[in-house]
C-alpha cells in the first residue's frame, strides 16, 4: 500500500492551505477516504494531483461550480462535451480580454510618447492647446489624458 499523507503535509506539496482543502472537501470538489487508527484524515498521491489541477483550473480563472463539473467527468467520461465546451468558451472569453489588454496597452503606450512631446511645450495642457499641437495628431489626445487634459 502506497504512503498517505496528513493534511499539513498534502497542504504543502499542493502549495493550499490546509483550510482551502477542508472546503474543497465541503464543496465536494476533493474528498477524503482514510483516516488513521487517531483519526488523522489520510490523503493520497492522487489526492495531490487532483488539488494540483484544481490549482491549475482555478488560475485559468474557473469558478469552483465548473472545476468541480469539470472534475466529475473523470468519473462520469459521458460529460466530455460539456468540459470541452466550458473549456472552449473560457478560451474565448481569454482572448477577447488579451484583445482589451493589447488595447489598452497601445493607448498607455501612445499616451507616454504624446507626453513626451509635451515635455518642452511652454502652453498649459488643456483640450484646446493639445488638439491643435503640432507635435501630435490633430484631434488625437489619448483616451488616458482625456480625462487630464
Amino acid at each position: 500500500m502506497k504512503r498517505k499523507m496528513k493534511i499539513g503535509e498534502l497542504a504543502k506539496k499542493a502549495g493550499v492551505t490546509t483550510r482551502t482543502i477542508r472546503y474543497y472537501e465541503e464543496l465536494g470538489i476533493n474528498a477524503h477516504r482514510h483516516r488513521s487508527s487517531v483519526g488523522f484524515r489520510l490523503y493520497s498521491e492522487k489526492v495531490l494531483l487532483k488539488l494540483r489541477l484544481v490549482n491549475h483550473l482555478k488560475e485559468l480563472l474557473l469558478p469552483l461550480d465548473k472545476i468541480k463539473q469539470t472534475l466529475s467527468v473523470e468519473e462520469n467520461t459521458d460529460d466530455l462535451g460539456s468540459v470541452m465546451e466550458l473549456l472552449s468558451r473560457k478560451l474565448s472569453e481569454t482572448e477577447e480580454r488579451l484583445i482589451d489588454y493589447l488595447k489598452i496597452s497601445q493607448e498607455v503606450n501612445y499616451s507616454g510618447v504624446f507626453l513626451e512631446n509635451c515635455h518642452s511645450c511652454e502652453l498649459r495642457p488643456s483640450q484646446e492647446n493639445c488638439s491643435n499641437c503640432e507635435d501630435a495628431p490633430v484631434g488625437k489626445i489619448p483616451i488616458p489624458l482625456k480625462s487630464v487634459f
